[in-house]
């Protein structure tokens, strides 16, 4: 708890120190004699609570997971510190979870709080202090790079005509059966019957 305490101490007297020369800040400042950080921050957390409110938890956990790792990656190509394996083992895990879920509906409706642990599991891969990607790539990925690379036909039946019908086997769980077939048939007996006695009566 004191660790987490001083982070955010910092964190916040980083902010100041980048908030010290906006105008806008400084007069927000004088007028209700908080700290631009907190004010910052304050707004920061009532935009995701409207959000949260308004666009559900899906949409929140989009943009706490895309923006903030797009930003870093291309700030960090622009000062051409960009660390690839970090970077390109985030990108792919995002999108295979993005890819399942178009798939598929099970992990929206099978995993309780979905939203919230994609999110937390993201953050952890992302974020500078746990660098989650690193140990995906370093225990995960590098070990199937490295067996594509010296045994090539393990991954020789990932070819199309094999992944789409199975793409399309996944779609196929999520998807609900008409339950209409029935009540049609239902719905057109008592006209045969009807026409049966007319029939009849003829």
């Amino acid at each position: 708890m004191a660790d987490f305490k001083a982070t955010a101490e910092q964190y916040v007297i980083q902010l100041n120190d980048k908030l010290k020369d906006n105008a806008y800040a400084k007069m927000a400042e004088e007028k209700t004699g908080v700290k631009p950080a907190l004010l910052v921050i304050g707004a920061g957390f009532v935009l995701v609570l409207l959000t949260l409110l308004v666009f559900g938890q899906a949409v929140v956990t989009e943009l706490v997971t895309f923006l903030p790792p797009v930003f870093m990656t291309i700030m960090g190509i622009s000062q051409k510190t960009v660390d690839a394996p970090f970077w390109m083992t985030y990108w792919l895990v995002f999108g295979l979870l993005q890819t399942l879920e178009s798939l598929t509906d099970y992990l929206e409706e099978g995993i309780p709080l979905y939203y919230w642990l994609k999110m937390l599991f993201l953050v952890w891969c992302f974020h500078s202090k746990t660098k989650g990607a690193t140990i995906i790539y370093d225990n995960l990925l590098s070990k199937l790079l490295g067996t594509a690379e010296e045994k090539p036909e393990v991954f020789a039946s990932l070819t199309v005509s094999n992944i789409i019908p199975t793409a399309t086997r996944l779609q196929e769980v999520g998807v609900p059966k008409p339950s209409g077939g029935q009540l049609d048939e239902k719905d057109d007996a008592p006209e045969e019957n009807e026409d049966t006695q007319e029939a009849g009566e003829i």
